[in-house]
């Protein structure tokens, strides 16, 4: 089976690449975060509060396809069976490179809509498949 990785681009590529997966799985991380001495302390906590209360972690598996980050919520059978455990890394300024500055504005928006009360958008990745 290919790799597949994923990564952040601010908005829909020209073209994707397109692969069928007739056997096997995909494994799928995503990370979330707050970018160090964030100057809105306030609303980066409430976004930390909000991923990690219940009703969100419940619907982590069916929207974002991994398990709840917390081990209190209750798992359908298929995530007790097929999951995966996995740890998160720190994502530092040299692995986003260039678009760093994009990366914080993207953050600062979520920031901001978490604190209207607004359901955030999901993100938007660019898929590369290695060539064969």
């Amino acid at each position: 089976m290919p790799a597949v990785s994923v990564r952040f681009i601010p908005e829909l590529p020209t073209e994707t690449d397109i692969a069928v997966l007739d056997s096997g799985c995909v494994k799928v991380v995503n990370y979330a975060g707050v970018v160090a001495d964030t100057p809105n302390r306030r609303d980066a906590g409430r976004l930390v509060d909000s991923f990690v209360e219940p009703l969100f972690q419940y619907g982590v598996p069916d929207r974002y396809g991994s398990r709840p980050a917390r081990s209190d919520i209750v798992r359908t059978e298929a995530w007790r069976r097929f999951g995966v455990e996995v740890t998160a890394i720190p994502i530092d300024e040299w692995r986003i490179g260039p678009i760093w500055e994009e990366w914080l504005l993207t953050w600062q928006q979520i920031v901001e809509a978490i604190a209207s009360g607004e359901e955030p958008l999901p993100p938007v990745v660019e898929v590369t498949l290695p060539s064969r």
